[in-house]
């Protein structure tokens, strides 16, 4: 767990993005940009299933440094975040006046039942561990009110991928194993939302420095390109 908390400590140390700049002039924008195109599909999603959003309580589980949570608690009634990441937390804090934040782990929610929607955006194929993977899911829906909604961005793929790796905390699971998990959870999926496919070069590119002319010229390219993700990348929608 210390090993865990450290990881996460360091990489949003390291990988913090300022959101105070235009994305067309700030190369390093391109992560904050990509996660608020992110939110407005889900914001689309939500109120196609469910109407208004404005008096709906959401939680979401790894909100990170809000660069998500921030742009849902726009068109929300209240929004929390948990992360367990104090780092995390502090950066959300500061960038997000509407949202609630508080330092936490997924698989032990300090929170009752009394959410309308609670999310977990690339969050659950970082828990290596199958137990601690598996409370988180059923933490989920314990919070979620009864025919509310649970989100989650995961890789759907139909055979295991064999990819997981204990150094940077990431496993990535069959779909069979979360369907089966979704069940016991109490949870039916009842949408699988497609999301656009990142273009070549997105990963390299957002890992250079702010200082490199490469990224200067190519950013306002990928930026104008859309939403980037891996081709299996999913918005699962849930219900309780």
């Amino acid at each position: 767990m210390d090993s865990l908390k450290r990881y996460w400590e360091s990489r949003y140390r390291a990988n913090h993005r300022s959101t105070g700049s235009s994305v067309y002039t700030d190369p390093d924008a391109l992560n904050s940009e990509a996660k608020a195109r992110f939110a407005d599909i889900v914001i689309d999603n939500l109120q196609r299933l469910d109407g208004s959003l404005s008096e709906k309580r959401v939680l979401c589980v790894g909100s990170g440094p809000g660069l998500v949570s921030s742009r849902l608690a726009k068109s929300v009634g209240s929004l929390y975040g948990i992360d367990f990441s104090r780092t995390a937390v502090q950066q959300a804090k500061e960038s997000d006046e509407l949202g609630e934040y508080c330092q936490g782990t997924a698989s032990y929610l300090p929170f009752t039942t009394n959410f309308d929607i609670v999310s977990a955006f690339s969050v659950l194929y970082h828990i290596t561990d199958d137990q601690l993977w598996e409370n988180a899911i059923m933490e989920m829906s314990r919070v979620v009110k009864d025919s509310g909604y649970v989100l989650c961005r995961i890789n759907w793929e139909k055979e295991p991928l064999g990819k997981k790796s204990e150094k940077s905390h990431f496993y990535e699971r069959p779909r069979s194993q979360y369907k089966k998990a979704f069940k016991k959870a109490g949870l039916s999926i009842i949408d699988i939302v497609d999301l656009p496919i990142r273009p070549i070069g997105f990963q390299f590119i957002s890992k250079l420095p702010k200082s490199n002319v490469l990224k200067q010229m190519v950013a306002p390219g990928i930026l104008a390109g859309g939403l980037w993700t891996n081709h299996q990348n999913k918005l699962i929608i849930l219900q309780s």
